[in-house]
């Protein structure tokens, strides 16, 4: 907040200012993880002085976001319907003053597909021969 005021005569400024939010980290999925579900859990510490927090996600990587999600005072969330064998990049920040988790640093998570399944065919080289007529 800024303004002037007229004291005794003569004009005076002032201006507040406001508490940054304290530095936090996002906590799951840790950076460069692999095979979360797909609908992971996003997490992080809470920021002192945060009023709020707002989330971002998605499939580019460059450090930006044009989409931001207001999460409220919550430090998680559950995303739902993302895509497998797909990497994802994901920030948060903290309100009222827009400060981002881990100095700037954005999170990275790679969605895994199902597993493979079984092979087949194979015998074990533990099994009893067939008996001989």
């Amino acid at each position: 907040v800024a303004g002037t005021t007229d004291a005794s005569g003569g004009w005076w400024s002032f201006t507040t200012q406001v508490d940054l939010p304290g530095n936090f980290s996002k906590s799951n999925p840790t950076d460069g993880a692999t095979n979360p579900s797909t609908s992971p859990k996003l997490t992080w510490g809470a920021s002192s002085g945060a009023t709020g927090y707002e989330y971002c996600y998605d499939t580019t990587n460059d450090n930006a976001c044009s989409t931001w999600v207001n999460n409220g005072t919550s430090t998680s969330l559950s995303l739902s319907g993302l895509s497998n064998n797909t990497t994802y990049y994901w920030q948060v920040r903290a309100w009222p003053t827009r400060t981002m988790a881990d100095d700037d640093a954005w999170g990275s998570f790679t969605v895994g597909g199902a597993p493979p399944p079984p092979p087949t065919g194979f015998s074990s080289p533990h099994a009893t021969p067939a008996a001989a007529s």
